[in-house]
């Protein structure tokens, strides 16, 4: 778990682009407030069955752009948060394209996990999803953001014990979630953003410990939020943590008083 300074998590959802989606012979479980299931007997594999792209024109296919512009030779993170039956059998493919549109590199992931580097002459690229034998699959969203460029350093039991832990959980919209600087830690307190896998209701999404491994051994656990989105989730998350607490601020300046070290 790492410390978050001025990034964003680009957030891609299966959105009601029916173009992009492959429809021949399938099943699909449209469900706005929660993941979509999809299901095809009939598809062969290697078949893409959902496309986003980040070089949509508008006023041609009224879509607008469905991935964030990348910079060139940079690290980037993905996280997918997906369940497929059987399981391993739905990939993701990058493919890079340069300004002629011609394809110059791809990259194909099996993790859940993944890292891959922009490559150089990139002007455009897509995103797939593979069907590689599966029976179903249900999809919630996939994650870009920026590699760190190191993990910090485990923190001993000693530490733990005299630490208080702060977990802010960010505000974001539909597409992004902005990650607010955190200011520099203060003796006694570790602030840090609770990662995503956390937020989503369905622990099977992503391979992740529990909340209470995560948070075992520090002096006093504080679940922070500066929105009204993140409010209910706050509280749910403090209130299935034995003796957490939830602390609701007016604002990202308010909280950052509170991360510089007064008021815990």
């Amino acid at each position: 778990m790492r410390t978050y300074q001025n990034q964003c998590i680009f957030i891609i959802r299966w959105d009601g682009g029916a173009k992009d989606t492959y429809l021949y012979g399938t099943e699909l479980d449209w469900n706005r407030q929660g993941p979509i299931q999809f299901e095809n007997r009939f598809m062969p594999s290697g078949q893409a069955i959902r496309t986003w792209s980040s070089a949509w024109a508008y006023q041609r296919d009224r879509v607008e752009a469905q991935l964030p512009i990348l910079e060139e030779r940079k690290a980037y993170q993905l996280r997918t948060f997906l369940r497929d039956d059987p399981e391993g059998t739905v990939l993701l493919r990058l493919r890079f394209f340069d300004r002629y549109g011609e394809q110059c590199a791809f990259f194909v992931s099996e993790h859940r996990t993944d890292r891959f580097v922009c490559p150089a002459g990139t002007f455009s690229w897509k995103m797939e999803l593979l069907w590689a034998g599966a029976r179903s699959l249900w999809f919630d969203h996939i994650e870009v953001e920026e590699a760190p460029e190191e993990e910090p350093l485990p923190v001993s039991d000693k530490e733990r014990g005299d630490t208080t832990l702060v977990l802010v959980i960010p505000e974001g919209t539909s597409r992004m979630i902005r990650i607010p600087a955190l200011p520099d830690p203060v003796p006694g307190l570790r602030a840090m953003m609770l990662p995503t896998p956390y937020l989503v209701p369905d622990a099977s999404f992503a391979g992740k410990t529990s909340l209470e491994e995560l948070t075992r051994g520090y002096r006093k656990v504080v679940i922070a939020t500066y929105g009204e989105k993140t409010k209910s989730a706050g509280a749910r998350i403090a209130a299935s943590l034995p003796g957490a607490e939830h602390r609701a601020f007016d604002g990202i300046g308010r909280m950052q008083d509170f991360l510089s070290g007064r008021n815990i």
